[in-house]
């Protein structure tokens, strides 16, 4: 359905929301969607004064007055002094998301380590600490040194409200529970949710890695808004986050957008889901070390074969260093996530993909590759319409994601109130 400036808003309540992912809809039910609108404005841009924000989504000045209002009655949002003047000279009143609301405690469960930090309501982050999972016999005993790190937040930090928690490939977010994963754990039987629930009395909520990921993005302040955004990840495993219309696309497990567990090769090398072929068994980092050791007899030259416990850090340190092996298995991977990324494309018609995590270590080698695979393989018509991006590398999106999806929880739940 097409809108214009004179729309009656005859169509009723669910299109007027999604109306309301760009625009202000001017109508009472719809308070709390504006609210949210106006809370996205001031994230993204910091600082905004209620002439802004007017212009930003359509609404009446009167109408941005009432809602400003409320939102600092209920202590969501502050006036933070004098902010610049309007067109008429006035000086303006500058409005933030009110840093008191609280803080929350976020935690990354990957295959190899967990990452924890605090953040503020404004993504302000505390406390990064990375735990290596090879220190400890089990998860549980891992888990177990994560609770008590957390206690320890909450003891120095009060005002913590909830726990974030982004989980690996093959998440099961309804239960807590991991599908399948092969790193030499017992991830089958692990349940870090209910660990957290047992030892800690406040909202927890989970999230699938990569839908963190494309989280991050869609608060980001140089993201302007999209139809379609799908962020790739490409680390110790490949998976991709899907925000459409501006909301979160999960599927009904939790884990939807799962394309490295789209087979690439009918025939091909078995993976930890059961199936054959998966795109993840041929670009993770898992996979690149698994190929430099089949490489290894036909290239004793190459400086891979120095290392003893070889791992993807030594590859692309090698890689790096033009070493030839490393830059054609890099260079393999890259183009088999050019694969992906047209999958990905047929299957979503995005306006962006972002290309981040650990292989954007392959620099202009990465973006160069897909985009040559992609214009091999898809129809121009589509190809002009896709913008690919690559993250920068060390970017930590999953964590800053993972606490953007507990703030916007915890904002929602003062809202309802």
């Amino acid at each position: 359905m097409v809108y214009n400036e004179n729309d009656k808003y005859e169509a009723g309540e669910e299109a007027l929301k999604e109306r309301a992912i760009y625009r202000g809809a001017k109508n009472n039910d719809l308070t709390q969607i504006n609210s949210e609108l106006l809370l996205q404005i001031l994230r993204k841009k910091g600082t905004c004064s209620r002439v802004e924000l007017a212009k930003e989504t359509g609404l009446t000045q009167a109408g941005i007055t009432k809602l400003v209002s409320s939102m600092i009655e209920q202590q969501i949002v502050r006036e933070s002094g004098i902010f610049g003047q309007n067109e008429r000279g006035r000086k303006s009143i500058g409005l933030q998301i009110n840093e008191e609301l609280g803080k929350v405690v976020c935690v990354n469960i990957s295959m190899t380590f967990m990452k924890v930090a605090i953040y503020d309501v404004n993504g302000n982050v505390y406390n990064n600490v990375t735990i290596p999972l090879l220190q400890f016999h089990s998860l549980d005993d891992a888990m177990l040194h994560l609770t008590d790190l957390i206690k320890e937040y909450i003891v120095a930090f009060p005002d913590i409200r909830s726990i974030g928690v982004a989980l690996p490939d093959a998440c099961l977010k309804r239960s807590g529970g991991i599908a399948f994963l092969d790193s030499g754990y017992d991830w089958v039987s692990f349940r870090p949710l209910e660990a957290l629930e047992e030892r800690f009395h406040m909202p927890i909520y989970p999230i699938h890695d990569a839908d963190a990921a494309v989280y991050s993005y869609k608060w980001r302040s140089d993201m302007k808004p999209h139809k379609t955004l799908v962020y790739m990840l490409l680390g110790e495993e490949v998976s991709a986050g899907l925000v459409v219309d501006d909301k979160l696309f999960e599927g009904s497990f939790g884990n939807a957008a799962q394309i490295g567990h789209v087979s690439i090769d009918i025939n091909g090398r078995k993976c930890s889901c059961g199936n054959r072929g998966c795109l993840e068994r041929y670009c993770s980092t898992g996979a690149l070390v698994e190929d430099a050791k089949r490489a290894f007899a036909e290239h004793p030259e190459s400086g891979l074969s120095q290392y003893k416990n070889l791992t993807y850090f030594d590859i692309f340190n090698e890689y790096e260093k033009m070493d030839p092996l490393a830059v054609s298995l890099v260079t393999q991977a890259c183009r088999y996530v050019g694969y992906g990324v047209v999958n990905l494309i047929h299957a979503y018609s995005p306006d962006v993909v972002v290309l981040g995590n650990v292989l954007t270590r392959a620099g202009d080698t990465l973006e160069r590759s897909v985009r040559q695979v992609i214009e091999e393989r898809v129809s121009p018509a589509l190809v002009e319409r896709v913008e690919i991006r690559t993250e920068k590398p060390g970017s930590d999106s999953i964590l800053h994601g993972c606490a953007m999806y507990a703030i916007d929880h915890l904002i929602d739940t003062v809202l309802a109130q």
